[in-house]
């Protein structure tokens, strides 16, 4: 499989890292590298993520992964995988509006 980061979800990351790293500036790069890292395992296993429409009201294809507290958005398509977003699970899943077709 092939990954493709939507530049949101760059954007996403690098939000991540300066907010993390106005405390913390190790732990700011140590997080957005695992966020990277967790992606390209996607490569070898994209059906790793759990499917999103379980914890959400709305039927969807988008899948997800965590790392620490932030959940990378994604979907498969034939051999890509679409990274959409990264944000914070804290967040409501349901009131999200992504583009799942990016």
């Amino acid at each position: 499989m092939k990954i493709v980061i939507t530049p949101e979800a760059h954007n996403d990351i690098a939000a991540i890292r300066e907010f993390i790293s106005q405390d913390n500036a190790r732990m700011g790069d140590k997080v957005a590298i695992e966020i990277y890292d967790n992606m390209e395992r996607l490569e070898q296993f994209p059906k790793s993520g759990k499917e999103l429409s379980v914890i959400t009201s709305r039927k969807t294809d988008l899948r997800y992964i965590t790392t620490y507290d932030y959940a990378t958005i994604y979907r498969m398509d034939k051999n890509i995988v679409y990274i959409i977003a990264v944000i914070h699970t804290s967040r409501s899943f349901n009131k999200l509006e992504f583009d799942s077709k990016n």
